[in-house]
């Protein structure tokens, strides 16, 4: 997940769709079923063995091939996993996950939204959620951090909800 995350990162979803294929089918393992080939993701120990020039081959980017190693590393090497990040509160968890290279709050808060299912996480810098912000509150101009957080103050709990909504409006 917080491969997919970085992977993700300020590139449109069909691109983005296109390198963790390439990375999966690659570096990954597939099993067969009814004649069909499934690709599992790769294992961390898998993408922390590589080198930039590796991914690059697909069109990753240098700092993105960087990230995406990095985030393999952190994994193999015991400092971040699902179960760190769970016993943690939001506010560690996002200090924990901004302090690895590559990651930022916006990555931290869709990683912890999505794979943790934390309802107070904000996509913060997040582009969708400006556009429907903008749109819906007729703001002249994007919507600061704290506009924003003054806006979800509104729907403690529910914020991360209130980002799906905003996405799909």
């Amino acid at each position: 997940a917080l491969c997919w995350c970085i992977i993700g990162q300020q590139i449109n979803l069909t691109f983005a769709y296109s390198l963790k294929r390439r990375l999966t089918e690659a570096y990954g393992s597939k099993i067969e079923y009814e004649s069909k080939n499934y690709w599992l993701f790769p294992e961390p120990e898998a993408i922390s063995k590589l080198k930039p020039d590796d991914l690059r081959i697909f069109q990753f980017s240098q700092k993105k091939a960087e990230y995406v190693i990095e985030a393999g590393k952190q994994f193999s090497e015991g400092n971040i996993s699902k179960e760190i990040l769970s016993r943690l509160a939001t506010d560690e968890a996002i200090k924990k996950l901004t302090s690895i290279r590559g990651i930022g709050e916006w990555t931290a808060n869709y990683l912890l939204m999505k794979s943790l299912r934390r309802h107070e996480c904000i996509t913060h810098g997040d582009v969708g959620l400006f556009n429907a912000l903008v749109k819906l509150k007729n703001f002249q101009k994007r919507p600061e951090k704290q506009q924003i957080l003054d806006l979800f103050a509104h729907y403690p709990g529910w914020e991360a909800y209130l980002v799906f909504y905003l996405w799909r409006s």
